[in-house]
C-alpha cells in the first residue's frame, strides 16, 4: 500500500491528525535549520576573543570593539596589553575605548602614564565616553605635565571654565606658555569682572610677555563688552 492510498483508506478524523503530524514534523525540521543557520552565522565570545591576535588590522579592531560592547570584563588584561604595546593608532584607540567602557576607573589610571601619545588617547577616549569627564580633567589639572596640561587646555574654551583659566593666568608657579594659553582664551570668554586681575597681571607681573598678553586680554573683553551694549540699544 503506498502513502495516497493510505491516505484515502482514512476517514475524516484520521486525515486531521495526520495533518497534524506532518505539521509537528514540517516545523521542527525547519527550527533546527534556522538554529544551525544562526549558530554558523553568530560568532561565540571566545571566537571574537581569538580575533584580537589576528594581523589583519580590521578583524582585530572588529574583535576588540564586540568585547567592549559587551563589556566583557574577564578580557580587559588581554585589552590592556594591547592598548600598551600596539604601534598602530587605531587599535591603540579602540582599545582604550573598550578599557574605558569596561572600567573607565581603569582608563583613567592611564592618566599616570609617562607616554605623551598614551596620554592623549586618553584623555580624547574620556571625552568621546562623556564629555562631562572635562571637569575631571580640570580637577587635576595641576598634576599634569606641560603638554598634558596643554592638550587639556583645548576643551577648556567654555565660559564654565573662565575662572579656572583666570586662576591659571596668575599662577607664577605655572608655566608661561601656560599662562599666555589661559589668557589668549580669556579673550573669547573673559568677562568683565575680570578686569581688575588682569590690569593686577599688567602692572606687577614679573613677565613682559604676560603683560602684554594681560593688556590684550583686556582691551578683548573690553571690545566685546562695548559690541553687546551696542546691540542690546539697537534692540
Amino acid at each position: 500500500m503506498n502513502l495516497i492510498e493510505f491516505y484515502k483508506g482514512l476517514n475524516e478524523k484520521k486525515k486531521i491528525i495526520f495533518w497534524v503530524a506532518i505539521s509537528i514534523i514540517f516545523l521542527s525540521i525547519l527550527r533546527v535549520s534556522v538554529w544551525k543557520v544562526r549558530t554558523k552565522k553568530t560568532p561565540t565570545i571566545k571566537k571574537i576573543f581569538k580575533q584580537i591576535y589576528l594581523p589583519d588590522k580590521k578583524k582585530k579592531i572588529e574583535g576588540i570593539y564586540a568585547i567592549g560592547k559587551l563589556k566583557k570584563e574577564k578580557y580587559l588584561p588581554e585589552i590592556e596589553k594591547i592598548f600598551k604595546r600596539t604601534t598602530d593608532p587605531d587599535v591603540k584607540r579602540v582599545s582604550a575605548w573598550a578599557i574605558g567602557v569596561i572600567d573607565i576607573n581603569k582608563l583613567k589610571s592611564y592618566l599616570e602614564s609617562q607616554n605623551k601619545e598614551e596620554k592623549e588617547v586618553v584623555i580624547e577616549t574620556l571625552l568621546k565616553i562623556d564629555k562631562n569627564n572635562i571637569d575631571f580633567l580640570v580637577d587635576r589639572f595641576s598634576k599634569e605635565d606641560k603638554d598634558t596640561k596643554l592638550y587639556i587646555m583645548d576643551f577648556m574654551e567654555k565660559e564654565k571654565y573662565a575662572d579656572k583659566l583666570m586662576d591659571i593666568s596668575e599662577d607664577t608657579d605655572e608655566e608661561k606658555e601656560i599662562r599666555e594659553k589661559a589668557l589668549s582664551m580669556l579673550e573669547k570668554i573673559g568677562r568683565s569682572e575680570y578686569e581688575p586681575r588682569l590690569w593686577n597681571l599688567y602692572y606687577n607681573d614679573t613677565d613682559k610677555d604676560i603683560q602684554k598678553a594681560a593688556y590684550k586680554t583686556i582691551k578683548a573683553i573690553e571690545k566685546r563688552d562695548k559690541k553687546c551694549s551696542s546691540v542690546l540699544k539697537n534692540l
